[in-house]
């Protein structure tokens, strides 16, 4: 019985057991269900998360990686990704960071926000924001960890273009101000308050208007706003004042930014320009203006005829052209010094522009050269009265150094349209009409004439014509022997240029040499006269076997070149003739006319060995204490002394002067002009040294020179 019972119990107990193992089976299908329900669902969230996930273990191996980081990473697919990169440190642009986040985040068991860059598979580096946190197991044990991927490169793009635009909104060197809708002043920048003076504390929230200066009018403000509302910018230059009150000029650009057709904010970006303005203006000056009287120079003259020529043709007008040059400046100049020479040249250019209209220009061209455009002249007669005045006001007295001075001018007048209708036509004929009446010697005024243009077209003639004779060789040389008063025998030679014209046959020095000087011809002339006249030399000290010495003539142009020391030794060194055998001859006037500078050029071709004199002594206006400092060797007596010499008591006393000064000096004396036996013994008697003239022997050819020597 016992045992039965048992059985029934242990069957009920069985049946107790699978009813609770069928209870627990339904339980964990359920559960099974809810579960797999929620990884679909937590898989589901993962696999469309726009975002990037990833689970790692502890070594950072990949357990799980979405479709969207593995877009993110420009990877094809999840097989794709985790065949080049199995681990996360893989795809990081610094792979030790990550392992030192672990490790944190092992030891703090917290989660971390982290920034960093990953790199793709085409190697380029994305910044990415990761919210990281541990995975652990039930016993709170590590056992990897969950990545929640945010691509934020756009985000960092602007973030370091607005550091950048920062960056170059405080640092540039222009000034900026942004200002809403109604010019309030919401922000500026340091360059800002470096030009006005203003700091952003006392800027903001003020208007622009604190930098009003008063210079711009209601006109200029007006198409400043038009400008803005219709086109949205503005630029142009603005005169503003600083903080401390002091005006300054700016280059302005002005922006709007507009929202639905309605200025929202200004952006004002400037330039300090003052500076640059006054440069400009110092240029303008430099170039149109002349430094010493502040007139109009060569330029701005020019510039201006031209357009009162375009004028005076579209109304029918007359305006006179004039061309001013000062007497005695350079005396002055050289008197006083440059100093009190700029001085006489400032009231010179204050005389002028005092008795002229306001609508007249004065201008200076150089030097002492003035000119003047006559505006609007209803007869010739009108510029007469202005160049009355103007004499007037130059010939009065000039207080310079305490001293009275006392100078003139010569002023030559061209009108339009009667003398030409050109800019050149107009200022060749003033020009031209200037030093026709400044050659006469005359004081006053002059205007053009035909007589003028014939004798200026004959001299344009005649430099072309020598220029042509330089290049066929049309160019002769003549030599006059010079004689000991005592002796028939040559003992030096004087090299006379002719020229051999085609048409008009052998032409004079007298009637070429000028024009020569006045083109700057005479300067290869000269040098073509000393090469000859060295060179023939060489060769009748060779055939004679003794020294003879040949006499060339400096003109003024000449001696002011700045080569000349340097041109002769080159001539000396090609001919191989001996300095002290070369005698070169100046007019007293050509020494005369710059005595510093031409004492300093002698001296130089003095200790070379070079021969000096000084010829036609006694007609020029040298002082005896120029003569004395002067390295001269001997001076010629000229000939207007001696043409009359015989029977003329004043000849005879001057050069009997000429001989005593010489002497007193240790200089030798020759006289030219020699036709007579009578002159010639006068002269031997008086001591003259040497002598030179028809009497003894005319210019001649080098042949004829040549069978005298030899004789």
């Amino acid at each position: 019985m016992r045992d039965n019972v048992n059985l029934e119990e242990l069957q009920e107990y069985i049946a107790s057991l699978e009813l609770e193992l069928e209870e627990t089976q339904a339980g964990l299908v359920a559960l099974t269900m809810e579960l797999t329900s929620a990884e679909e669902k937590y898989r589901g969230i993962i696999e469309n998360s726009l975002e990037g996930v990833c689970r790692v273990d502890r070594e950072g191996t990949f357990e799980l990686v979405n479709p969207a980081l593995i877009e993110m990473l420009g990877y094809q697919d999840e097989d794709d990704l985790l065949t080049h990169c199995s681990k996360i440190s893989q795809v990081l642009e610094e792979p030790d960071s990550h392992q030192l986040l672990l490790t944190y985040l092992a030891r703090k068991k917290v989660q971390a926000n982290w920034e960093t860059r990953l790199r793709s598979k085409s190697g380029q580096l994305i910044w990415v924001s990761q919210n990281i946190h541990q995975i652990t197991d039930k016993n709170g044990q590590c056992i990897g960890y969950e990545a929640l991927i945010s691509d934020i490169s756009r985000q960092k793009f602007y973030e370091e273009k607005l550091k950048l635009l920062a960056m170059v909104f405080e640092h540039s060197i222009e000034g900026v101000v942004i200002t809403d809708d109604h010019e309030t002043i919401l922000e500026v920048n340091a360059a800002f308050s470096q030009i006005t003076g203003y700091t952003a504390h006392e800027a903001i929230g003020k208007t622009p208007h604190l930098l009003f200066s008063g210079w711009q009018d209601k006109n200029f403000y007006q198409d400043f706003w038009d400008k803005i509302n219709g086109e949205g910018i503005w630029q142009g230059e603005m005169n503003n004042r600083r903080k401390g009150g002091e005006l300054y000029k700016e280059w302005l650009t002005v922006c709007a930014i507009k929202s639905g057709g309605r200025v929202q904010n200004l952006i004002g970006i400037f330039t300090d320009i003052t500076e640059k303005k006054r440069a400009e203006a110092r240029i303008h000056e430099l170039a149109f203006y002349d430094i010493l009287t502040k007139l109009p120079n060569r330029y701005l003259f020019q510039d201006r005829l031209r357009h009162r020529l375009d004028t005076a043709k579209r109304n029918d007008q007359r305006f006179a052209v004039m061309f001013i040059d000062l007497d005695n400046f350079k005396l002055i100049n050289d008197t006083f010094g440059h100093f009190v020479g700029d001085l006489f040249l400032q009231e010179v250019a204050e005389r002028i522009s005092s008795v002229v209209r306001q609508e007249d220009t004065v201008a200076r061209l150089g030097g002492d050269e003035f000119t003047i455009i006559l505006e609007q002249l209803t007869a010739p007669e009108q510029a007469a009265v202005i160049a009355e005045k103007v004499l007037e006001q130059l010939c009065l007295p000039y207080t310079l150094e305490g001293q009275e001075v006392f100078s003139g001018a010569s002023i030559g007048i061209a009108v339009f349209p009667d003398d030409g209708v050109s800019a050149q036509e107009l200022t060749q004929k003033a020009d031209a009409a200037m030093y026709d009446i400044k050659n006469k010697g005359k004081k006053g005024f002059q205007f053009y004439t035909e007589e003028i243009n014939t004798k200026a077209t004959l001299q344009i003639q005649l430099e072309s014509d020598l220029r042509r004779a330089l290049i066929n060789g049309d160019f002769i040389l003549n030599y006059q022997p010079q004689f000991a008063v005592d002796s028939d025998q040559i003992i030096s030679t004087e090299a006379l240029i002719r020229w051999n014209h085609a048409e008009r046959g052998v032409v004079p020095p007298s009637e070429f040499i000028p024009y020569s000087e006045q083109s700057s011809l005479i300067e290869n002339i000269g040098k073509w006269v000393l090469f000859k006249a060295c060179e023939q030399n060489q060769r009748w000290v060779r055939l004679i076997n003794r020294p003879i010495r040949i006499a060339v003539n400096l003109s003024a142009r000449q001696l002011r070149q700045k080569d000349l020391v340097e041109t002769v030794e080159e001539v000396l060194n090609v001919t191989g003739m001996e300095a002290k055998l070369l005698e070169l001859e100046l007019t007293e006037s050509t020494v005369m006319d710059d005595p510093e500078e031409s004492i300093k050029v002698l001296k130089r071709l003095k200790a070379m060995g070079i021969r000096l004199s000084v010829d036609d002594f006694g007609t020029g206006y040298s002082s005896l204490n120029y003569l004395k400092r002067l390295p001269i060797d001997r001076v010629k007596i000229d000939y207007s002394f001696v043409r009359d010499l015989v029977d003329d008591n004043e000849n005879q006393a001057i050069v009997r002067a000429i001989l005593a000064l010489s002497k007193s000096l240790n200089l030798d004396v020759i006289a030219e002009g020699v036709e007579t036996a009578e002159q010639l013994e006068f002269l031997a008697q008086a001591g003259c040294d040497e002598v030179q003239g028809f009497f003894l022997g005319r210019p001649v050819s080098a042949e004829e020179v040549t069978q005298r020597l030899l004789s």
